[in-house]
Parts: C-alpha cells; structure tokens; sequence
C-alpha cells in the first residue's frame, strides 16, 4: 500500500505564481488546488475538500488577506498546517507567528519543499 498523497491549498493572486508552484508541487507528489484570492479559498477550506496544507499569499485583494485565511481555517480546521508568503515583511510583522512557516518573497521552489516537507514529515508521498 502507497502512503496517501498530500493536498496543498495554493492562494496567491499572481497567476504566475499559481502556476509555477502547481506544477512544482505536483512534480512533487503533492496533490494541488489552487485559488486566486483568500475570498476564494475560504469557500474551499469550509467544505468538506481534503487539505491538508495551505500556501498563501498574505496580500491579495479582497476581504480575505492571508493571515485572515490562516485564521478561519485553523477554526475550521483545528491542526491544519500552514504557511504564509510575502514580499512586504514589515508590514505583517506582528501576525507572521499565526502561521507555520513564513517564506519571504521572492523564494525559490527547494525553500516551499524544505518547508513542506518539515511539516508533511512521513504523512506524503
């Protein structure tokens, strides 16, 4: 038997970035889905979809930042991991510690794996 793969909520508003870590990711072993926005990815981590990891942007437009979107999802999902991404660190100082991990903007793909994979441990693929 297989171990199970692991699914990853991307929400960036950058449609490069988007597809650039889909496509990684999945080369990965990682099962992906993707939202545009944390308006858009709120609908997503309260059904019942199987997450078990959110990336996302802290600064998108819309109601939904980021850290708003860390901070539902660890209501609605309790021991969900999580890690935030941003190129405008001073701004969101004070809330970086709601999530997991924190990945400074630009980054390269090996620095999301290393990050990934310290919160995955032996649950994926």
């Amino acid at each position: 038997m297989t171990a199970p793969r692991c699914v990853v909520l991307v929400v960036d508003d950058e449609k490069t970035i988007i597809i650039l870590l889909r496509e990684a990711l999945a080369q990965m072993g990682y099962d992906v889905i993707t939202a545009d926005s944390g308006d858009a990815a709120l609908p997503i981590v309260a059904s019942a979809v199987m997450i078990d990891v959110i990336v996302t942007d802290v600064v998108m437009p819309g109601k939904a930042n980021g850290f708003d979107l860390i901070e539902q999802a660890k209501i609605l999902r309790p021991g969900i991991h999580t890690i935030a991404m941003s190129g405008y660190v001073a701004k969101h100082g004070d809330k970086i510690g709601l999530a997991d991990h924190f990945i400074q903007k630009p980054f390269t793909i090996p620095v999301i794996d290393r990050a990934l994979q310290s919160l995955m441990l032996q649950k994926c693929a």
